[in-house]
């Protein structure tokens, strides 16, 4: 019987699922294949995180975290304010500037002003360039939305109306199939939700720059490019992005029940506190080297047992061979979302900046101030 169901369940598979199966797993190969590759790099930005945070070596004869302290006083000079924005025309042949044209371009200045300030440019560049000292490489991404639903790939929330009416759709369709664990808190959710959309208070849709931090292991450049330094030239860069399981189908229409459970959990890892062990806490996964850790919860990670958060990890790849962004999430055999064009195009393609401090000659990662520290700590 169990073979019968097999055979029929293979039967229902169209030709093109079975070529959309095969791309996508050959960008997973593609994903995991760096991601090994650059593993010894991504373990190397947690012993840097320790040195960052003055917990590096308990034996020292001063424990006076130094090198956090001079991380704490370049970030501050280094990232004050915005910089003030100045447009001004560009240069002609045979021809002046009109005025119309002198004030179109202090327009840009004030708009372009105020899309940094919405987009809280200053909180993510101040986290960026820490990245960069403590770890290497700090990276942000900075996109345009104008969006008619939420943007799943973006981690900042624009708190529209629209989200909340996708998160009502999803929850309704859980309670007519059954799948939720308790259906009168389901219910419930629902009524408060529907109460917020009467409600009016939201704008339906907001547009604007969207602008999100985006820590150093999350970043996978291609290993075409032989520095992360020349990733405009790369073929690729992938962005993990986690989030719980139980949100999935919120961010996802395309995903199914049976998705959500196939699809591999990650778990965070919980605050470090004096009484952990540092080789504990920090013996960092090869494969992430940061917050997030791939397999059953243990004892470092942000709950204990069943309890434990689960999350999924999603792979966005942003695709210079082909102009598209795909998205995946780890542990699935298909796209979370149906490859795209961006919204907004550039010249650069990519969304993604990077702040390098300390590029070395033929090093695929910057040096860490932590690193360029530690002897004198």
């Amino acid at each position: 019987m169990a073979e019968y169901e097999e055979v029929s369940r293979v039967d229902t598979e169209t030709e093109e699922d079975l070529v959309l199966q095969r791309q996508v797993k050959k960008a997973l190969e593609e994903h995991d294949t760096a991601l090994k590759f650059d593993a010894p790099a991504r373990k190397q930005f947690a012993i840097d995180r320790r040195y960052a945070a003055g917990r590096a070596d308990a034996t020292w004869a001063s424990d006076a975290n130094l090198i956090g302290s001079f991380i704490d006083v370049l970030v501050a000079f280094l990232y004050a304010r915005d910089p003030d924005m100045d447009c001004r025309p560009a240069e002609r042949v045979d021809e002046q500037p009109t005025s119309d044209d002198h004030a179109f371009a202090r327009t840009l200045s004030l708009v372009i002003s105020r899309l940094w300030k919405d987009g809280r440019l200053k909180k993510v560049a101040k986290k960026a360039i820490r990245s960069s000292l403590s770890v290497g490489p700090g990276w942000f991404k900075a996109v345009m939305l104008a969006k008619a639903g939420r943007d799943p790939q973006v981690e900042r929330d624009l708190n529209d109306a629209q989200e909340n009416l996708q998160r009502l759709r999803a929850t309704e369709a859980a309670i007519e199939d059954g799948s939720v664990e308790d259906r009168e808190v389901a219910v419930k959710e629902v009524e408060e939700l529907i109460a917020a959309l009467e409600a009016k208070v939201e704008v339906i849709v907001r547009s604007g720059l969207a602008i999100d931090f985006v820590r150093a292991e999350d970043i996978q450049v291609s290993l075409d490019v032989a520095e992360t330094s020349d990733y405009l030239d790369a073929d690729f860069i992938d962005q993990s992005i986690y989030c719980r399981k139980d949100d999935l189908r919120n961010r996802f229409e395309m995903l199914t029940d049976a998705d959500v459970k196939q699809a591999t959990c990650y778990y965070q890892k919980r605050p470090y506190s004096e009484a952990d062990s540092n080789d504990t806490y920090s013996n960092a996964d090869a494969e992430t080297g940061g917050q997030f850790t791939k397999g059953a919860p243990g004892e470092t990670m942000g709950g204990e047992g069943e309890k434990a958060v689960q999350f999924a990890k999603i792979i966005e790849r942003w695709d210079k061979r082909t102009n598209l962004i795909y998205t995946m999430i780890d542990g699935l055999k298909k796209w979370a979302v149906a490859p795209y064009a961006p919204p907004f195009s550039s010249t650069r393609f990519y969304p993604f900046f990077q702040v390098a401090m300390y590029e070395v000659d033929s090093e695929r990662f910057p040096q860490s101030l932590s690193w360029r520290l530690r002897k004198l700590q």
